[in-house]
This record gives structure tokens, sequence and C-alpha cells, in this order.
């Protein structure tokens, strides 16, 4: 169940800047085809655990909520399946 909310934290915070022909930095996140493999190799656990003020912390537009978090990093220790 936790990509279910996942899935709408990628859409709701991520595919705005990670999608289409030329996503930013070239990293589409608008389907699970894309963030699988994005999850598990440890790109968007180190993005969004970053603190307050990293360049790096996504979305650029401040933390996601610690549930959001906990729920993603949990989906990815869970192997980030399609579920």
């Amino acid at each position: 169940a936790q990509i279910a909310q996942g899935a709408k934290v990628f859409s709701d915070n991520c595919a705005v800047c990670h999608s289409g022909a030329s996503p930013d930095g070239g990293l589409a996140l608008e389907s699970f085809g894309n963030i699988q493999p994005a999850a598990l190799s440890g790109l968007i656990e180190d993005r969004i655990s970053r603190p307050a003020g990293d360049a790096l912390l996504m979305p650029p537009g401040g933390s996601l909520g610690a549930c959001d978090i906990q729920s993603i990093t949990q989906w990815i220790a869970d192997g980030a399946p399609e579920n």
C-alpha cells in the first residue's frame, strides 16, 4: 500500500519537474517504470532525506512531510514493489 501513497507524492511533488521530453536532471519520475530504478539506486531516498537548506533536497520548495518520507523509505526497504 505504500506505493499507492507514494505514487500521489511523486505526482504531486516530483512529476512537475521530472517529466516530459527534458526532465530536470535527466530523471523522469512520471511512471512506476522510471520511479522504481531511481528508488532502488538510492537516489530518491538520498534527495528526500537531505537537511533543509541543502541544494539537492527535493522537492526544491521544501522537504516532504515526515509521513510521506516514511512511506517512501519503507516502500524502498520492501524492494520498491509495484503494489
